[in-house]
């Protein structure tokens, strides 16, 4: 395969020297497109020639299997105020679990802790259980850590959330010892889902006891950290859709929506 980075003109091919080379070693930056052009086969290969590739190919072939890797990719969903349940349905769409809209994998939450209430009580969800049921099931309701702890338990998986302000990972199901995990990126207000793109393929789900993907989704991270790509949640700017008055930080939007009720808030 060659890469070519089109945002120059002509399209400038990458010199990839080895597969673990990082981004910016190849001076990819932010907003930079990327073709993928499968590389023409020579013709006319001497007959023994042939013979000896195909032997190599047969000696070599679980190598291949063992080293093959793709790119990790951020897929990016709306920002809206719920992109971690579009994050959630984008990536479960490729396990066979579809999901047909956001507001079903809220019902979906919702059921899980609508038929346990002895789990999810005050203490764990700050709510009572069936107000809780209501409040999440309101599409202007941002999700968090109890809908991802939720969505772990439902579908037996890990989710590990990588924030890109600290690098610090989050990580729903770690001791529920389950087979495989995914990944998310978060910014300070907005999930997307992280992916692993290999010929036009796509993997969204990875053996939790793999620590190779998980290096990647930290590689992605650390990119986006060093070009400033997440939310200063203390200090950005929000306004209320409501009332339209400016609030800086989340403790300031947090405290207009417990005094107001108001809870539809968008970044200035």
């Amino acid at each position: 395969m060659d890469f070519l980075n089109s945002s120059s003109y002509p399209p400038r091919a990458l010199n990839i020297e080895r597969n673990s080379m990082k981004l910016h070693e190849l001076n990819i930056t932010s907003g930079d497109t990327l073709i993928v052009r499968k590389r023409k086969e020579p013709e006319n290969i001497p007959r023994q020639i042939q013979e000896l590739n195909i032997e190599a190919a047969r000696n070599s072939v679980d190598d291949i299997i063992r080293n093959q890797s793709g790119i990790m990719i951020r897929h990016v969903v709306p920002s809206d105020n719920s992109c971690l349940f579009a994050s959630v349905r984008y990536i479960l769409s490729f396990t066979g679990e579809i999901i047909n809209n956001n507001q079903e994998l809220r019902r979906i939450i919702a059921g899980v802790v609508e038929n346990n209430l002895e789990k999810y009580n005050f203490a764990f969800l700050g709510k009572n259980n069936s107000a809780y049921c209501e409040w999440i099931q309101d599409p202007v309701h941002w999700g968090g850590a109890i809908e991802l702890s939720i969505v772990s338990g439902r579908y037996k998986v890990e989710i590990v959330v990588i924030d890109t302000s600290s690098l610090i990972t989050l990580r729903f199901g770690e001791s529920e010892d389950y087979q495989n995990r995914i990944f998310l990126i978060y910014d300070g207000v907005h999930y997307d889902p992280l992916v692993m793109e290999c010929e036009g393929h796509i993997q969204a789900l990875f053996p939790a006891n793999d620590p190779g993907p998980l290096e990647m989704a930290m590689e992605i991270a650390r990119e986006a950290k060093a070009s400033r790509q997440y939310t200063d949640i203390a200090n950005f700017s929000v306004t209320c859709g409501i009332c339209n008055v400016s609030l800086r930080g989340q403790d300031e939007m947090r405290a207009h929506a417990k005094l107001t009720g108001h809870n539809q808030f968008g970044e200035q």
